[in-house]
């Protein structure tokens, strides 16, 4: 392997083992966490027009729950990114917290439940990043994507676990083959 190749090939498979999978700090995870569960779909006999901006929305619970829950990175600043807040926060020490996910995947429905150890935030209070004031701000896209990707986004009161429901909307379900068969 060579130098700078190191964290593109990063294996997490380890971490993707059952149904319930607890990650530590580090927002890398996301994208293979995603891709698991795309898999799960595709081998439950999801098609692939209902398996559009799935990933996505997987990807940014899991990355909300990593930047807003374990590493916390509260308001942007007017005049840093959010990669450059997480960077730096990361440089100062990385916290001894989790984030959990719970993965269910049937041929009729999904849901996936993402929980961090945080102080949880106000969902209610998040603004549609569809409105004209806050087209061009770098926050609010995650929750419009979850939304996206899935029939149902559910919030438990702290703010620190998110559910994504998504139904099987075309009537032909592929039924998982039974006892090996």
């Amino acid at each position: 392997m060579t130098e700078g190749t190191e964290n593109s090939e990063k294996s997490f498979e380890h971490l993707f083992q059952g149904d319930e999978w607890d990650f530590p700090v580090d927002i890398a995870i996301a994208h293979p966490a995603a891709d698991e569960i795309r898999r799960r779909m595709e081998r439950a006999g999801w098609p692939d027009e209902e398996l559009m901006m799935v990933d996505v929305a997987i990807e940014e619970a899991i990355k909300n729950a990593f930047i807003h829950g374990t590493i916390v990175i509260g308001p942007l600043p007017e005049d840093k990114s959010k990669a450059e807040v997480v960077q730096q926060k990361l440089a100062a020490g990385v916290p001894e917290k989790l984030v959990h996910v719970s993965v269910l995947v049937s041929p009729d429905e999904v849901r996936i439940r993402v929980r961090d150890e945080g102080e949880g935030f106000d969902w209610k209070k998040v603004a549609d990043p569809l409105l004209p004031e806050n087209l061009l701000k770098n926050a609010g896209r995650g929750i419009f994507f979850m939304k996206t990707g899935f029939d149902a986004v559910e919030y438990n009161e702290k703010g620190n676990e998110v559910t994504l429901i998504k139904k099987r909307k075309s009537s032909k379900a592929v039924s998982a083959p039974q006892n090996g068969q």
